[in-house]
């Protein structure tokens, strides 16, 4: 009896110590997780289409040109900074968001508008360019959902071309950007982007800006780089 009681005691010890090590092995491995996690830089690309609207004022005929396009958007993110430590790089701003992004919208049709009358055609050339930098922030209001918003610049071009007349125009643009992001695993999500670009004209007198809209959608990457 007294044998079966010390076997029973040295079992309960035995399963103590067994849960005490396990527990303190898990927080040991989630510390480990979360320091790993915060030493690393996650890259995110996304191609996506969608759906361009531009709009430029022209003073010489009182009269406003507009046209919506086929878009090609490309996006290149780095979530976090790169900062030099003494033992090599750390990551800084972990949440802090640098981007590139590019689009071309093409085709379409181009309208005018002036107080007498309003006239469509189909331009025989109808291409326009966006380069941006941006610098945003990731919020993450749940689990794999990012919500980015982000201010930048670049410069853009647009050439519309309908027998003799023509658009052709040039400046730096300054883009106003908002993106939401769904991972399913740890590698691949979906995206969905609006932007709205300021293009300030460096190549005539006839108009101030063009304003574009672009509103796109497409899968996305994820990749983490530990520094």
């Amino acid at each position: 009896m007294k044998s079966k009681k010390i076997i029973t005691a040295l079992v309960a010890m035995t399963v103590m110590c067994c849960s005490t090590l396990f527990a303190a092995e898990v927080k040991k491995d989630a510390k480990k997780q979360d320091t790993a996690a915060s030493d690393q830089l996650e890259f995110n690309m996304s191609p996506a289409i969608g759906l361009s609207a531009t709009v430029y004022s022209e003073k010489r005929i009182n009269g406003t040109w507009s046209i919506a396009q086929f878009d090609l958007g490309l996006n290149a993110t780095m979530i976090g900074i790169p900062w030099p430590t003494v033992s090599g790089f750390g990551v800084r701003g972990k949440r802090t968001t640098l981007m590139i992004n590019a689009e071309i919208g093409m085709g379409g049709k181009l309208t005018l508008k002036t107080e007498a009358c309003s006239a469509s055609i189909k331009p025989e050339k109808a291409v326009s360019f966006l380069i941006n930098t941006l610098v945003g922030y990731t919020f993450e209001p749940f689990k794999d959902g990012y919500l980015v918003p982000a201010i930048g610049f670049g410069s853009g071009f647009c050439r519309f071309l309908a027998g003799y007349e023509g658009i052709y125009e040039g400046g730096i643009s300054i883009p106003l950007y908002l993106s939401v992001k769904y991972f399913f695993t740890d590698l691949v999500g979906i995206e969905a982007t609006a932007i709205n670009s300021f293009l300030f004209l460096t190549t005539t007198r006839d108009s101030n800006f063009i304003n574009t809209f672009v509103l796109k959608v497409g899968p996305v990457f994820r990749f983490n780089v530990k520094m």
